[in-house]
C-alpha cells in the first residue's frame, strides 16, 4: 500500500481525527498557558479554564478544513461535545496535578526533523544504510532535579499497553518517547517513573439509580483513569499519585499494591530490558521493509486484528476462509512469555553483538 502511495479522497467533512487534532491542539496550548501564565500551577488555573478553553476553541477551529465545522447545523453540535470533552479533560488533568509531585516539563515536544530542537541519532541498519525517526510527544512530566520523567501520549480512543503488544511492535509509541527522553534531559540520571496514556473524553455513567455529585464525580473518574505501565516502585508511584486516584493503580490499607495492579507495573531491570529492546526492533522492521518483505500477514491479538478497521481490504483481499493459504499472525496474551523473550532477545544482542531473530516467519501469501 505504501509503494503505490494509496490514500483515501479528502472530504470536505468533519472526521473522526479532527476531533483528536482539535483536543490535541486546546490540551497542548493550555498547558503552555497555564506553565507560562501561572507556573504550572494548575489548580490556580482552573477558575479561567472555560474562557481559557473557548479561546483556544475559537482560534483553531478555522483550521479544521477551513469553516466545515460552522457549515451546517449537524455538525456545529460537535463543537458543543469538543469544548465538553476539553472541560472535562483538564478538570481531570488538575485534579491529578493536586495530587502528584510531577509537573509537566513540555507538550509536544517534536524530535528528529531537521529545525527540531531534539536531535535523535540514526539508527544503523545493514548495508551501511541507516533509519531516521521523527516524531511528537503529547507530554513529558518530570519530577524536581528529572530523577524520573514520564510520558503521556493523549487518546480520545480505547487504551491498552501490554507487554505482548511491544514485544511484537504493536505498541512501540510511548517506549519510543521514553527513549527520546533521555536525549532532551540534562541529566543522564534521569530514569522512566512509566508511560501512560491519558483519556481524552468525557465519559457517559450509566446508573440505574440516581446518583449525589460525590458519587457521580468518582464515577467519571474510574473512566478517566491514565493506563500504561509504571516503574515498580511504591515511593515513586505515590509520587506519581498520592492515593492512586488518577492513574491504572490501587493500593491496599497497608500501602501495599493490590493484587490488581501487578499488571500494570514493571521493575526496574524489566524499563532497562524495554529500552534497549526498542533499537532491536525498530531495526528488525526497518530491515524488513528494505528487504521487500510484504506479505499479507494481519496481526490478531485478544479480540482484534489488522484488518478491522483497514481501508484498504478489497486491494489485499485477505481472507482465511477462502483457504488459499491467508492467516492471521496470532499473537498470544502471555505478558510474562513477552517479556522472556524480550529479555531473551537484549540478553542474546549483548553476548553475540550485531541483531537477534526478532520477528517469526511463518509462511504466509505473498
Amino acid at each position: 500500500m505504501y509503494g503505490l502511495r494509496l490514500q483515501q479522497r479528502d472530504r470536505y467533512e468533519f472526521q473522526s481525527n479532527d476531533f483528536g487534532t482539535l483536543l490535541h491542539g486546546i490540551l497542548r496550548g493550555y498547558g503552555e498557558w497555564v506553565r507560562s501564565a501561572y507556573g504550572n500551577d494548575w489548580c490556580a488555573a482552573l477558575a479561567e479554564a472555560p474562557e481559557k478553553i473557548e479561546e483556544l476553541l475559537q482560534e483553531l477551529i478555522p483550521q479544521v478544513h477551513s469553516t466545515v465545522l460552522m457549515s451546517r447545523a449537524s455538525y456545529r453540535h460537535r463543537i458543543e461535545r469538543i469544548r465538553c470533552t476539553a472541560q472535562q479533560t483538564i478538570q481531570h488533568l488538575t485534579s491529578w496535578a493536586a495530587a502528584s509531585s510531577f509537573h509537566p516539563y513540555g507538550f509536544e515536544i517534536s524530535f528528529g526533523r531537521r529545525n527540531d530542537g531534539v536531535r535523535l541519532a540514526d539508527f544503523p541498519l545493514a548495508d551501511g544504510m541507516t533509519l531516521s525517526l521523527r516524531g511528537q510527544i503529547d507530554r513529558l512530566d518530570v519530577m524536581d532535579h528529572h530523577a524520573y520523567y514520564l510520558v503521556l501520549d493523549y487518546k480520545t480512543g480505547a487504551t491498552s499497553l501490554l507487554l505482548p503488544e511491544i514485544r511484537h511492535g504493536l505498541k512501540m509509541q510511548l517506549l519510543l518517547y521514553l527513549f527520546v527522553v533521555r536525549s532532551i534531559l540534562d541529566t543522564e540520571e534521569a530514569f522512566p517513573a512509566g508511560m501512560l496514556y491519558a483519556p481524552v473524553k468525557n465519559p457517559v455513567v450509566p446508573c440505574d439509580v440516581r446518583l449525589d455529585e460525590a458519587a457521580l464525580r468518582r464515577k467519571v473518574m474510574e473512566g478517566m483513569k491514565l493506563t500504561g505501565m509504571l516503574l515498580d516502585d511504591a515511593d515513586i508511584m505515590k509520587q506519581l499519585d498520592q492515593a492512586a486516584d488518577h492513574i491504572c493503580i490501587s493500593f491496599n490499607k497497608d500501602n501495599s499494591l493490590s493484587k490488581s495492579s501487578a499488571k500494570f507495573v514493571r521493575s526496574r531491570e524489566e524499563f532497562q530490558q524495554l529500552l534497549a529492546f526498542l533499537p532491536q526492533l525498530i531495526r528488525a522492521t526497518a530491515e524488513d521493509i528494505l528487504h521487500g518483505d510484504i506479505r499479507v500477514y494481519p496481526y490478531r491479538f485478544q479480540d482484534r486484528n489488522a484488518c478491522t478497521y483497514c481501508d484498504y481490504h478489497t486491494i489485499c483481499t485477505f481472507d482465511p476462509a477462502l483457504r488459499q493459504g491467508d492467516v492471521y499472525h496470532d499473537i498470544a496474551d502471555n505478558a510474562q512469555e513477552a517479556m522472556e523473550e524480550i529479555a531473551r532477545i537484549v540478553e542474546e544482542v549483548d553476548r553475540d553483538g550485531g541483531s537477534a531473530d526478532i520477528h517469526s516467519r511463518p509462511t504466509a501469501r505473498d
